[in-house]
């Protein structure tokens, strides 16, 4: 149970903050764990994690949960047990696709959803994670929340305040400050911003404005289902709404309907053709349905069209690693270089130095694993460390290659008889003296 609890929040009651043994799945869309639900929906009205009214208190067996969760534990018996494979240059290359603050953010998440005792260190930690990537929205987004979540509200409306200025006329920090006004007990002062935003955005009924912000509640809070429900009752009722159209579009690319995404962007497009946010979604779903060609294309209009730097340099850097190394081997490099010129945050120092790493090229690739270095949230990434133990080891640097295969082995213990044959190839080479 505790590597549930470790590795897959998603699998927790929301009310215990416990990993799940018999959930049940509540009209709120949310699943529970049976008598946390079962107290709850005796004792109020509205439901515990989207704060509605509930349809109905009904309560039914989660079968598919409860399948996957006993799955996902005889899974990860079975691992415990199974000898670990080796790492090659493709995984190390894949690796660098994540973010750099991918395992520092998760850090933040499992505590997170063990418990609200622990929020003060959450916040601790999740401003570390802001701090190293001030313009990530996802992260000052949680940030935010967690924030408001302990009782910081001033600090939370200055996260919400940032998100504004990332995304000009979204709906999502309106929301969230309506949400911090109300906990801060200035309910007059949020209906007057429902009712700013209600008039700013031409809505007509009050109903539908809340109908949206739920919509975008559930969404940041994970529940992709639920809001994609309310969304698409939204725009039954305001069908030309762009906003809600991107937003719906964004949700049908998360649940791999791609056909779809393509038929409704395109026709989105052809009224808000420089649509930044809707031409990334259309290239990422020609990705996913291997048009790669097509995506490389979209992501070029997005280069010569967006004004903003960091979406040119994502546009480059998404266009590059699509590509075949084998065929666009030059065109990639000539991405790859000008979005680490944009914005070096896309990683495109990692990304170049893992393909010259892959094509033998090792001057080049420790040029580029030099530039990552500098990167203080890097030093200890296995990913970054095990480039540089290969270019070490080609350069006949074999104490330097060794320190760092050993430190491999103590941070990635699934690879570690890897990277134990690794040192010992390395012995036999120095012992050959060669």
């Amino acid at each position: 149970m505790k590597d549930i609890e470790q590795t897959q929040p998603d699998l927790m009651c929301p009310i215990s903050r416990e990993p799940f043994n018999y959930p049940l799945l509540c009209t709120d869309g949310f699943s529970y764990e049976k008598p946390f639900i079962e107290k709850w929906v005796v004792e109020h009205e509205k439901s515990p994690m989207a704060g509605i009214l509930l349809e109905s208190k009904e309560l039914r067996e989660n079968k598919v949960l409860l399948f996957y969760i006993n799955a996902y534990k005889g899974l990860s018996q079975r691992l415990t047990k199974r000898v670990p494979k080796t790492t090659s240059t493709n995984h190390i290359k894949e690796s660098f696709l994540a973010n750099t603050f991918k395992k520092k953010y998760q850090k933040v998440l499992d505590h997170y959803y063990k418990s609200t005792i622990e929020l003060e260190k959450c916040c601790s930690m999740i401003e570390e994670v802001y701090k190293a990537s001030p313009n990530n929205f996802q992260v000052i987004m949680d940030y935010a929340n967690i924030l408001r979540f302990s009782m910081r509200f001033e600090d939370s409306l200055e996260m919400i305040e940032r998100l504004r200025q990332l995304r000009p006329g979204s709906l999502i920090p309106e929301y969230m400050q309506v949400r911090v006004l109300m906990e801060k007990g200035n309910r007059d002062e949020g209906n007057k911003h429902m009712a700013k935003v209600q008039a700013e955005n031409k809505i007509e009924d009050h109903t539908l404005l809340e109908l949206r912000f739920m919509s975008y509640s559930s969404f940041s809070t994970g529940n992709s289902d639920h809001a994609y429900k309310i969304i698409s009752a939204y725009l039954q009722i305001v069908p030309k709404d762009p906003r809600a159209l991107s937003h719906f579009i964004y949700m049908n690319l998360l649940k791999e309907n791609y056909k779809l995404v393509v038929r409704m962007s395109k026709k989105y497009l052809k009224e808000y053709q420089n649509d930044i946010s809707i031409l990334f979604h259309l290239a990422k779903a020609y990705t996913c349905t291997n048009k790669k060609s097509k995506a490389i294309l979209v992501y070029k209009k997005i280069t010569a069209v967006s004004a903003d730097k960091t979406l040119r340099a994502k546009a480059l850097y998404e266009s590059a690693i699509i590509r075949d190394a084998s065929e666009d081997f030059e065109e990639m490099v000539k991405e790859l270089e000008e979005s680490y010129k944009l914005d070096p945050r896309e990683e495109a120092d990692g990304y170049l130095a893992a393909l010259y790493t892959d094509r033998s090229q090792y001057d080049k690739a420790e040029e580029w694993i030099n530039i990552c270095g500098k990167r203080t949230d890097i030093m200890n990434d296995q990913v970054f460390l095990g480039i540089k133990a290969q270019i070490q080891e080609n350069k006949n640097e074999f104490d330097e290659a060794i320190k760092n295969y050993l430190r491999l082995a103590e941070i990635d213990n699934a690879n570690y008889l890897y990277y134990n044959n690794k040192i010992e190839e390395i012995l036999g080479k120095m012992k050959d003296g060669n």
